[in-house]
Order: structure tokens, then C-alpha cells, then sequence
């Protein structure tokens, strides 16, 4: 048995996570689904308030925003449900890696803890991985529940 955590899918996931932030995407997708629904009424409301385009310029804009907001939620779902989650896990393997069996937020904190020291120029061990857990919300609680946070 090995620890690589650099050939694991939730890895991967953690590093996808850092080029397209779910938080961000999810913003993103809120504001397009108003700019849209102001657009839908602007075409099919009463007055078309917007005059410097067309109807058709108006619903093409309204098509696209839509395409992209369908997008982004589709990538939403499709991070929190199969890579968040791990779903590719393969227990018959003859040589196990035993970081493929970590969750999303255990992984982000080893990621996180693992590049600190390397800045710091100095060893990875438990203490820094437990500090950097302290970034997850459940982690939190259950250390005030175990009366262990400071």
C-alpha cells in the first residue's frame, strides 16, 4: 500500500476546483439567470425597453445567456456529484493508493498544508494538515463538540 495523492482522481478534482471555483461559477450562473429573466421581460413585457437592440439581437442575447448559464450548471452538478464525491473509486486493485479514498475537503487541506511547507521550506506532518482542516466548516464543529479548538 502507498500514499500518492498527485495520481488520484480527487486530486484532479482539487485542481479543477482552483482553475474554476465552484463559489464563482455559482455567482456567475445567479447574475446570468437575473440578467436573463430582466431580458425575458424586456422582450416579452408590455414595453420593450431596451432600444438599442432589435428583438432579435434581444432574444439571440437572451439564447446565449441562457446556453451558458445551462453550462455552468451542468458543470456544478457534474463537480459535486461525481468528482466531489469520488464515485471512481476501484476497491480490487492489487496495489491500493490509500489517498484515492479521500474525501474532497480532507484532500484540499493536504493540498493546502503540502504547499505551505514546501514555501516554508520545511516538513509535512499531522499538526499542519489538522490546522488547514480547521478551513472546513464540519471539521470546526466537531472539534468544538471534542472541546479541542482553541
Amino acid at each position: 500500500m502507498n500514499f500518492n495523492l498527485k495520481n488520484t482522481t480527487i486530486y484532479k478534482t482539487v485542481k479543477l476546483a482552483k482553475m474554476f471555483p465552484p463559489k464563482l461559477i455559482k455567482t456567475i450562473n445567479w447574475l446570468l439567470l437575473v440578467v436573463a429573466f430582466i431580458l425575458f421581460l424586456a422582450i416579452f413585457g408590455d414595453d420593450f425597453f431596451l432600444s438599442f437592440l432589435s428583438l432579435t439581437e434581444a432574444l439571440g442575447l437572451l439564447l446565449i445567456i441562457l446556453a451558458f448559464d445551462i453550462f455552468g450548471w451542468i458543470w456544478l452538478i457534474f463537480f459535486q456529484n461525481i468528482l466531489k464525491e469520488n464515485k471512481s473509486i476501484d476497491l480490487l486493485k492489487e496495489q491500493k493508493n490509500l489517498a484515492e479514498h479521500l474525501s474532497f475537503e480532507i484532500a484540499l487541506a493536504i493540498n493546502k498544508a503540502t504547499n505551505y511547507c514546501k514555501r516554508k521550506k520545511i516538513s509535512l506532518d499531522v499538526l499542519h494538515v489538522i490546522l488547514f482542516l480547521f478551513d472546513n466548516e464540519q471539521v470546526k464543529r466537531i472539534f468544538e463538540k471534542l472541546t479541542l479548538s482553541g
